[in-house]
């Protein structure tokens, strides 16, 4: 997006406004003739926040959003808006959604991990991305998140409700800005109630010959893959 010109009526009043609106919801369906069939919870608006300028040029925008649970989920819809609590321009170009995780489901009830399960990344050491597998006994709240080696907080990866199953989940050494990480060893720590677990890896921006070490880029809430069928 882009801006010329903005002008807030009152940016005092409505400061969440001094932005679009990014709008997405999951359907049951698709096609103009199958009215309006939202997944219960959708459609969610949220937002793109503009910088205190009047004008700005081109800047990349993205947001991460968790792909829906719910299996009468068929289709995704997204659409920007403007607020009215501005005057100016805004330009919009090339909007796009990518996936940036494999959802697959659980094999069977019988196959669920008797423990708590955190394997070591693949590939290690990566650039520009690695694969983590874990798995949790017992349904409830799961986060995964990376630290550098300062032990400062770097990305989330997971922090939902889950079903007991194996998982996997793609990290693209990036952080939760978007912006790619300089080489270095991180962690990633699994939390699921009073258990955590916690491994080691090493992201290479150089990897055998692989050029200039830049990665593809992939849009900031990863979506979890669950393994088998179910």
């Amino acid at each position: 997006m882009k801006a010329s010109n903005l002008v807030p009526d009152s940016a005092a009043a409505y400061p969440a406004t001094w932005s679009v609106g990014f709008t997405y919801g999951f359907f049951t369906g698709n096609g103009n003739n199958v009215g309006f069939n939202n997944v219960s919870g959708y459609p969610i608006d949220m937002q793109f926040v503009f910088p205190h300028v009047t004008a700005f040029d081109w800047t990349q925008y993205y947001i991460d959003i968790p792909v829906s649970t719910d299996p009468t989920a068929k289709a995704l819809e997204v659409r920007l808006h403007v607020y009215s609590r501005f005057t100016g321009t805004v330009y919009f170009d090339d909007l796009g959604v990518q996936v940036i995780g494999n959802t697959t489901a659980v094999k069977n009830r019988g196959d669920l991990p008797a423990t708590f399960e955190l394997s070591a990344n693949y590939p290690n050491p990566f650039n520009p991305s690695t694969t983590i597998r874990y798995g949790i006994p017992q349904d409830g709240p799961v986060s995964l998140v990376i630290y550098n080696i300062l032990g400062q907080q770097i990305r989330t990866l997971v922090d939902t409700p889950m079903m007991a199953g194996r998982y996997s989940v793609v990290w693209d050494g990036r952080n939760q800005s978007g912006t790619t990480l300089s080489s270095g060893v991180y962690f990633y720590r699994l939390q699921a109630g009073p258990t955590a677990l916690v491994r080691k890896m090493l992201l290479l921006k150089y990897i055998h010959g692989s050029g200039n070490g830049e990665g593809v880029r992939a849009l900031p809430s990863f979506r979890v893959g669950r393994e088998g069928h179910g």
